[in-house]
């Protein structure tokens, strides 16, 4: 069942890539969050792993596996509401994703979750750490079968649902990839770690066309303004709550 659609997707990014593969990308999605039995093939294969329940988590959402290529991953995430269901508290800070794009679809919960997403010319000023002309651009709400796209460096955050909610999110580059074929060989990944110190020595990594991490990922209000805080991860979790977080969205599927 579940195949049938990454067929389809692993067809557009042979075609395709970067926004034009994302315009495509959005039907495949919808249709396949119609599809109940997909979901429940995606939750059964992620149970069957021999490591769910030894694996650190990153973050509050829990994440499922599905696809994962060279030019592009998939993946579900399910965002869980707070006891007292409150739904205008912050699942994340301010943030955005550097080349990355990224398509969303809800998959699972009728009223999904609240989100903002913010002008991508705001202005830093990186002597004081100052963020300044960020407004937003859209406050939608992200109900069941609804898909959004989020364009590469454009900041966004994404606040708490009221009830339990599973998305589906394809994550690409907004441009190709040079020497495709060469990054993807054995050879090329056993030694691309030396190759790069090494051509650092001689070439700037826009010359290599090298992505480099932004560090302007992360933007919190102080007063007035915003300010940068990089790109703060999650601390890894224990999965002390894993086992009744997973019995409660299967009780909720």
């Amino acid at each position: 069942m579940k195949a049938a659609f990454l067929e389809q997707l692993n067809s557009i990014f042979k075609r395709t890539f970067g926004h034009e593969a994302h315009k495509e990308v959005a039907i495949v999605l919808e249709n396949m969050s119609r599809n109940k039995e997909v979901l429940f093939e995606i939750i059964r294969e992620n149970l069957k792993k021999e490591d769910l329940f030894t694996q650190k988590k990153l973050g509050p959402a829990m994440v499922l596996d599905i696809m994962t290529t060279r030019n592009y991953v998939l993946s579900g995430h399910i965002f869980f509401p707070v006891p007292s269901r409150q739904t205008n508290l912050a699942h994340n800070w301010i943030h955005h994703h550097d080349h990355s794009l990224l398509t969303t679809v809800n998959a699972f919960g009728e009223k999904g979750y609240r989100s903002f997403t913010f002008n991508k010319d705001f202005k830093y000023d990186r002597i004081n750490n100052i963020v300044t002309n960020l407004h937003i651009n859209k406050d939608f709400q992200h109900p069941i079968h609804n898909v959004e796209f989020v364009d590469a460096f454009e900041p966004h955050v994404v606040f708490l649902p009221g009830t339990v909610t599973i998305t589906y999110a394809l994550w690409s580059f907004d441009y190709k990839p040079k020497y495709d074929k060469l990054r993807s060989s054995k050879l090329f990944q056993a030694f691309k770690k030396p190759l790069k110190k090494i051509a650092l020595l001689f070439y700037t990594p826009e010359e290599l066309t090298v992505e480099e991490e932004s560090n302007e990922r992360q933007f919190v209000p102080e007063g007035d303004h915003f300010v940068n805080v990089g790109n703060i991860l999650y601390t890894l979790s224990d999965n002390e709550n894993l086992i009744q977080n997973l019995f409660y969205v299967l009780q909720e599927v």
